[in-house]
């Protein structure tokens, strides 16, 4: 559990608005979750927000293209950190359609935890 906001950003393990984003929330004072399917560089993002800004940062590998793994990766967030108060997700495929996706499908999952 967390006295912070939690954030939970999605593409966050890149170098482009993804990290940029979990870094502006976690300098104001949010409890970032890095959410991303490339495990070495989202464990890296949160180890520098830990380092940065004190605190356990977490990482989980999240493919928003599998809804399962979603609901899980949710469920897993608010297990560790009690609620999720921030959804931020970047998603940097060109295809407008598939943020669609993503959206429904973390939106979806959320209201299921929280039932």
């Amino acid at each position: 559990m967390t006295d912070r906001a939690v954030a939970m950003v999605t593409a966050a393990a890149g170098a482009g608005i993804g990290a940029a984003i979990a870094r502006r929330l976690a300098s104001d004072g949010f409890d970032v979750v890095v959410t991303d399917i490339h495990e070495r560089r989202g464990q890296e993002l949160a180890r520098e927000l830990s380092e940065a800004h004190g605190g356990e940062f977490l990482y989980l590998p999240l493919d928003v293209t599998d809804t399962d793994g979603v609901q899980r990766q949710v469920a897993e967030v608010v297990d560790r950190k009690g609620s999720i108060d921030v959804k931020w997700e970047v998603e940097e495929l060109p295809a407008m359609r598939f943020g669609q996706f993503a959206s429904e499908f973390l939106s979806s999952a959320l209201m299921n935890v929280s039932d």
